[in-house]
């Protein structure tokens, strides 16, 4: 499947700068830089999260848009200023399909002028659907916008954006596709958003009941206040299993994730947000070989390679000493599968195929 001719638009930060804000959503950032190594695209453009004042110089490819202001009303100019410099850049560039990373405050100006003044072919990504309620008046914005764009890539087979969309659960890096056969080692990792919704209690009071395994959490608060959630890793520090690290660089969480061999998603199956979208960490767990227990089931996946738990501690500790009782051999073709299971649906090819179906329709 040839390469499709595109122009990239994401909200991403050099990944030496991932750190520079805590709400920079790390999973978000290194996917988008991901995107773009596997898509190839003919530029790559990111306007920088409006809340980090920062200026940062081009690098890898791609290019930042970004300003330091210092205005009372900073926010409101820095989105004119972002619109007006990625347009100057779409009129600039000969290739007139445009790929999106999802859609907000900070770029709906410049996909609507796209679209509709500039006659561009605009694609868009949804990672997700915070808007998923159309209480507002700016979710119906975002709804009616979805519609009337050229084609949506979405993760989660449950929206319904576009009559042009295709499905692509997340993508992977054929390199960094592994498979080991080592015996499962008794460090569990929990990362990402820490929230009341994504099983953060539940990781700490099941951990807390069975201490011949330890829980690594990694990550930062979600829905919590501070004392809250201070409050929270102070009542389970006394429990020498449990080990919160903190927001940790890439470098240190790919280490940590590396002495792990289960990993955790526990999404509050009654919560509607995580109905309309699915976790990339999922795919990034599998990809590194390890095995997943999750709360959730996901249309359009091969969820018999996920582990199913309830969302209560019980369950969830029968479902850990179940794995481990598991053999070896067991193991081994159930990770066998997976790597074969992702190398045949989450990679570049898959990518491009969708794309230009996209692009064609």
């Amino acid at each position: 499947m040839c390469k499709p001719k595109i122009i990239f638009f994401g909200q991403l930060v050099p990944e030496k700068n991932s750190e520079l804000d805590q709400r920079i959503s790390q999973a978000g950032n290194n996917y988008q830089h991901k995107l773009i190594r596997i898509l190839e695209p003919d530029y790559a453009c990111s306007l920088l999260p409006i809340f980090l004042q920062k200026e940062i110089i081009n690098e890898d490819n791609i290019i930042y848009i970004n300003k330091k202001l210092r205005f009372k009303n900073f926010r409101l100019i820095r989105v004119l200023y972002d619109t007006f410099c990625a347009l100057k850049l779409v009129f600039s560039f000969k290739t007139k399909n445009l790929l999106f990373y999802n859609i907000d405050k900070q770029n709906i100006l410049t996909i609507l002028i796209s679209k509709f003044i500039l006659k561009r072919k605009v694609l868009l990504i949804m990672a997700d659907n915070p808007n998923y309620s159309l209480k507002s008046f700016y979710d119906k914005i975002i709804y009616f916008i979805t519609k009337k764009i050229d084609g949506v890539l979405i993760f989660n087979s449950s929206l319904n954006l576009n009559d042009n969309q295709q499905q692509l659960h997340g993508l992977l890096e054929k390199k960094k596709i592994k498979i080991n056969d080592k015996k499962l080692s008794k460090k569990v990792i929990f990362s990402g958003s820490l929230g009341k919704t994504t099983g953060f209690e539940l990781a700490l009071e099941t951990f807390s009941k069975i201490n011949k395994y330890d829980l690594l959490i990694s990550g930062i608060p979600y829905g919590y206040s501070v004392s809250e959630f201070e409050s929270i890793i102070d009542k389970y520090s006394k429990f020498k299993n449990i080990k919160y690290l903190g927001l940790l660089s890439k470098h240190n969480y790919d280490k940590v994730l590396n002495e792990c061999d289960i990993a955790l998603s526990l999404r509050n199956p009654n919560d509607l947000e995580h109905q309309h979208n699915f976790p990339s960490k999922i795919l990034e767990y599998l990809s590194q070989s390890k095995i997943v227990i999750s709360t959730l089931e996901y249309d359009g996946f091969e969820n018999k390679f996920l582990y199913k738990t309830d969302f209560n501690s019980k369950s969830l500790i029968k479902v850990i000493n179940n794995i481990y009782k598991l053999e070896e051999d067991k193991i081994f073709n159930y990770k066998r599968k997976v790597y074969n299971y992702l190398l045949n649906n989450f990679t570049k090819e898959n990518l491009n195929e969708k794309l230009n179906t996209l692009i064609k329709k």
